[in-house]
Parts: C-alpha cells; structure tokens; sequence
C-alpha cells in the first residue's frame, strides 16, 4: 500500500526491514531519501539517541543492477513496541501496539489481554509523540504519514516509535 511495493524481514539481519518501492526513486527522491539517512550522523548526541530508540529512521538505499534506488533498509521496531493481544474467536498473537490501542478504554484493553494503562502512561506515550515531532521541527522535516498505523508504543516505557519516515521532506512536498 502507499508507497512501498512490499515490506519484508531480511533472513540474514532479522532486525532489519527491506521496504521496497514501486518503482525506482528518481533525481530529487534519491537526493532527498541521502539526505535524510546522512542527517542523524549530524545531530547532537540526544537527537541521535531519540532517533535511535523512538523512530525506524531509513539506514541505507537499497539500488538495483543499474544503481537506482528500488527501496531502502529500516529497522523493526522492537519488541518492546508489541503485546500478545486477544484476537476474535479467543487465540493470542503478538501484534505491534499501534497508537490507537492507547486510546481504548481500561476495560477493553483487559479484554485484549493488555495492561490496562493509566492516564499518566497516556500522557507519557504522548509526550514520547511530540518529542519525535519536535526533533522532526529542528531538522526541517516534513513526516508524510501521520496515522495511527505508524505509531506504536511500550508498555515497558510508556513511550512511542515512529515508522515510515522514509517519505519525510526538507520542506513543502506536493502531498503536504
């Protein structure tokens, strides 16, 4: 959907995600997709760490038998991000915690078989969301795909993780 012709797990580096494109990156995407996976290596130590532990920032092109860019390789969220839910019909699976979940009541949490979680824990994966928001306002970013689909968050930490950043801009972008 969207922008990625398909997502998958790399066999070799499990923690690492291949999202591959549709079709190749042209000119400008290829400078600005460089751009934003250069731009953590030229932030201060806590933006970096932010990045590190709250956003699956893009790590590297991926380029074909011709050098164009065909996709690029993030990190999987991590565990920590995920809960064994209760699905219909009464099994469990482990499934990411999207941001929405948070916004359910304390008793249909129970029912998923999660920790119901407080206002305060609320207020904290909140705060987790803005942080990322803010760092996006210092470097000029523009992040495509706010949904409750590209936020997940801990009930270790109470604190959230961002997916999908490759589409951000430095600037205006023609679907913003």
């Amino acid at each position: 959907n969207g922008e990625s012709r398909r997502v998958c797990r790399l066999q070799s580096y499990p923690d690492w995600i291949l999202k591959e494109y549709p079709a190749p990156l042209l000119g400008d995407g290829v400078g600005r997709l460089n751009r934003l996976i250069q731009l953590p290596g030229q932030m201060f130590a806590e933006d970096r760490a932010l990045v590190d532990a709250h956003t699956s920032w893009p790590a590297s092109r991926v380029v074909d038998a011709w050098q164009r860019t065909i996709g690029v390789l993030i990190p999987l969220a991590p565990a920590n991000f995920s809960a064994t839910r209760q699905m219909p019909g009464g099994r469990t699976q482990r499934k990411l915690l999207e941001v929405d979940v948070l916004a359910l009541t304390e008793a249909r949490q129970t029912q998923l078989k999660l920790l119901p979680q407080s206002l305060k824990d609320r207020i904290s994966v909140c705060a987790s969301i803005a942080a990322v928001g803010a760092l996006f306002e210092r470097h000029g970013l523009v992040y495509l795909d706010w949904s409750y689909a590209n936020i997940f968050w801990s009930q270790v930490d109470h604190s959230a993780y961002v997916i999908d950043l490759d589409g951000c801009s430095f600037g205006s972008r023609p679907q913003i």
